[in-house]
């Protein structure tokens, strides 16, 4: 089990060869996360044969967006951080075999994410409950257009279904194609 070690903000470097990227409005949606719910999770400090001064390997963004925050008010850390100065950050400290295995971690964590995918009708009642309760469904993490499409998902408010006409087409001989005045996808009677 890794143990917390406490890191002085100002310590904190980031590993220069990551590929993953966050741009600024990526780093200001981490921002208001860590505002809204603390730091919840650990950032992961390197180190290896030769490198004893620890590159965070997992972790990049919080990391920039603890700086950032730190940077702008000082006097107001994200929960869980004391307001001391300069602030003191826990990180999982993990030693590696080499710089190629610590970077192979940081690949792993960037991309073990990416490989799963969220069940869009599970979603929808959380979202709906939390709007429901007057949330804006602000720091998601999603573009509005796609909390959009999943609050209405046929993505156009005026139109409600009340049942399939089944009586569509039911003069047409068979082996006459047919088009649905709903959606217009056509089909063979």
């Amino acid at each position: 089990m890794d143990h917390v070690k406490l890191i002085p903000i100002t310590d904190l470097h980031r590993w220069e060869r990551n590929p993953r990227l966050h741009p600024d409005t990526n780093i200001a949606q981490l921002c208001a996360s860590l505002r809204e719910f603390g730091l919840a999770r650990l950032p992961v400090l390197a180190t290896w044969p030769g490198q004893t001064e620890g590159r965070i390997i997992a972790g990049n963004g919080i990391t920039a967006a603890l700086k950032r925050m730190h940077e702008a008010d000082p006097a107001h850390p994200p929960q869980g951080i004391d307001p001391g100065s300069p602030w003191m950050i826990p990180v999982r400290p993990r030693t590696f075999d080499s710089q190629l295995a610590a970077e192979k971690y940081g690949l792993v964590d960037n991309w073990s994410t990416e490989a799963s995918h969220d069940d869009p009708a599970m979603i929808l009642p959380i979202l709906q409950e939390l709007q429901a309760f007057g949330d804006d469904l602000t720091g998601l993490f999603l573009p509005e257009s796609e909390i959009s499409a999943m609050m209405d998902p046929v993505g156009v408010e005026d139109v409600r279904w009340k049942e399939f006409d089944e009586t569509v087409g039911a003069g047409a001989p068979p082996g006459k194609e047919i088009k649905c005045p709903h959606c217009g996808e056509t089909f063979t009677k």
